[in-house]
């Protein structure tokens, strides 16, 4: 699959209705995860701590004319987000626009990236907010560093085992501090609705699913949802939510991690969620040659990766 922003979910016209297919598939708590508008679902459920979600959001962007100027910036084309992106003339600072349809999805990244920052994370500064006609524009800082995808193969075991580090301080946080809840109860309805809305992109499935429809691979998520949730316990985490390699940035001199991009699906899951698709993303070599298949188990080895449910969270990616 397609990384670096990559969403599975695309533009469409609505084939099955929402509520029907989670009907059809038995898929529980439709009805209260449901709460996107404009056909987006949306996972922002507190986990816990209602004081620590109020300070999130009184946090307020630094305001500097910086929307005014957004226009006449650089257009970033590498990437497979929907999302129009744009880079400083200085190189500091990006701005991010997305459509209606998807300005939830940035809204939950910029709330995510504040969080994230307030708890230690490496993540960009938000410098500016808006929101007019529908669409929305998130500005942040530039990080420093190289992605963990731009080292040589000489490197590669070394940047692995790093990554490896990083998750297990990430995966260290109380989950009783993180504010949203990525957990299967919210993550296998989003898939639905995603699925009734026409927005997975069928062209996109791993190579195990192509030539598949969204809905086949659906009922393939929803027939394994019992065994996953009730291993999901013993494991929850705070997770990245799309951990692969071009966003995580490393200092070139140290390998030290310098932070990570593309959080809008931060939140409490499964710690498997975040090796499923590190591992994935190590073994692609046509996406990053330097790797492979050796570092890839050599990591899954070092978390004590469970194998089912490496599958069964990648399987989940399908439909994000």
């Amino acid at each position: 699959m397609a990384e670096a922003g990559n969403r599975k979910a695309v533009p469409g016209t609505v084939g099955v209705c929402f509520v029907s297919l989670c009907r059809i598939f038995g898929i529980r708590d439709a009805g209260t995860r449901w709460r996107g508008g404009r056909g987006t679902a949306r996972a922002n459920t507190p986990v816990v701590g209602a004081a620590s979600w109020g300070a999130l959001h009184r946090v307020r962007p630094d305001r500097a004319g910086r929307l005014a100027r957004v226009r006449d910036w650089e257009p970033v084309t590498t990437g497979h987000s929907s999302a129009l992106v744009r880079r400083s003339p200085d190189g500091r600072s990006y701005a991010k626009t997305t459509p209606a349809a998807t300005s939830a999805e940035l809204r939950d990244e910029r709330e995510r990236l504040v969080w994230s920052a307030s708890v230690g994370i490496g993540v960009p500064r938000v410098l500016d907010w808006q929101e007019r006609d529908g669409r929305a524009t998130l500005v942040t800082s530039a990080l420093p560093g190289t992605p963990a995808c731009g080292f040589p193969r000489r490197r590669a075991d070394a940047v692995a085992r790093r990554l490896v580090e990083f998750l297990a301080d990430l995966h260290g946080i109380p989950v009783r501090e993180c504010p949203f809840d990525r957990r299967l109860a919210v993550t296998v309805p989003l898939a639905a609705a995603n699925v009734a809305a026409g927005r997975v992109d069928e062209t996109d499935f791993d190579a195990e699913r192509r030539g598949r429809t969204a809905a086949g691979v659906l009922a393939d998520l929803v027939a394994g949802r019992e065994r996953a949730e009730a291993l999901e316990p013993a494991d929850l985490a705070v997770c990245h939510g799309d951990f692969c390699l071009p966003n995580v940035l490393l200092d070139p001199d140290t390998l030290e991690v310098t932070g990570v991009l593309d959080v809008g699906r931060l939140g409490v899951a499964d710690r498997h969620q975040d090796i499923a698709l590190l591992t994935r993303s190590l073994a692609a070599t046509d996406l990053n040659p330097a790797y492979g298949p050796g570092p890839a188990e050599r990591v899954a080895r070092r978390t004590g990766a469970d194998p089912w449910r490496t599958g069964y969270y990648r399987l989940l990616d399908e439909f994000f």
